[in-house]
């Protein structure tokens, strides 16, 4: 089966600076793939490749087998949605005007009834329902990410009866959100991916949550892909002090009890000082 979305060997550069080498990575229905690695690790760039925002050098993205280029925009459109790392506004939109913003150039034109009832579902998934009059500028970050998250929801429902077979890209979607958002949004892609079969591909930097929701776990250094697979297989603490520059004391009936489990004990990249990071 071709995946939902595939990078094969992308290679990124601007300037002389290489910010992704020869990546390979492939989506699959169903399950949840998590980037994780340090900031300039090529994550968000490779999420950018995928989406189809950026050209690779060299390599290439495809669908469902398919190169993304000869894939019309409104077809890409309802086979994939992508939630940004920020999301600016200039105009004076209400909440629910950005969310149906996800709805725009889907195929074939619906009711107005059944546009509203996608955006207040999508809203309410997004525990965002009781603002739907807001002003989106008034709104905290959090809240705002909270109403792009529900933009992305409501492409998705939108272009499902073009596109069966659909992805969900997530760069750094819970950077804004209190603990309890944070599991919510968390819950709601790993939802899409279990009711819907849905592809969901997550940057992450919440090592403990990446371990909790991920299917496929891929760290990237340098822009390279180093190390994928479970979470119990990728996190070991050779990796944390290779990758991430710290030193892991999690022990075995902590890991027996809650799985992979990251408990960074201090810094080991120069000029940070031995204590950095040290967990409460």
């Amino acid at each position: 089966m071709s995946a939902i979305l595939e990078a094969g060997e992308v290679t990124f550069r601007i300037g002389g600076k290489i910010l992704v080498e020869a990546a390979s990575l492939a989506l699959q229905p169903g399950r949840i793939t998590i980037l994780v690695g340090p900031n300039g690790a090529g994550k968000s760039t490779l999420l950018r490749l995928m989406s189809g925002e950026l050209v690779p050098g060299s390599g290439q993205v495809t669908s469902l087998g398919r190169p993304l280029p000869d894939i019309p925009v409104w077809q890409l459109a309802c086979r994939r949605a992508v939630m940004a790392q920020a999301a600016r506004l200039n105009f004076p939109f209400a909440v629910h005007e950005v969310v149906r913003l996800g709805i725009e150039g889907l195929g074939p034109a619906r009711s107005g009834g059944e546009r509203s009832r996608l955006v207040e579902t999508a809203l309410a998934q997004a525990d965002m329902l009781g603002h739907a009059a807001r002003d989106y500028q008034t709104l905290s970050g959090g809240e705002q990410q909270r109403v792009q998250f529900a933009r992305v929801l409501c492409q998705l429902m939108a272009g499902r009866h073009v596109e069966p077979q659909q992805a969900l890209l997530l760069d750094e979607p819970i950077a804004s959100l209190d603990l309890c958002h944070q599991l919510g949004l968390m819950d709601a892609a790993q939802n899409l991916a279990r009711d819907q079969g849905v592809a969901v591909l997550a940057v992450l930097h919440d090592l403990n949550l990446a371990a909790r929701y991920a299917d496929d776990l891929v760290a990237m250094q340098n822009g390279r892909i180093v190390a994928r697979g479970t979470p119990d297989a990728v996190f070991d603490d050779r990796l944390l002090s290779e990758v991430f520059g710290i030193e892991n004391r999690c022990d075995d009936q902590l890991r027996a009890r809650f799985g992979p489990f990251v408990l960074p004990q201090f810094c080991t990249i120069a000029g940070r000082g031995q204590g950095a990071g040290r967990a409460a």
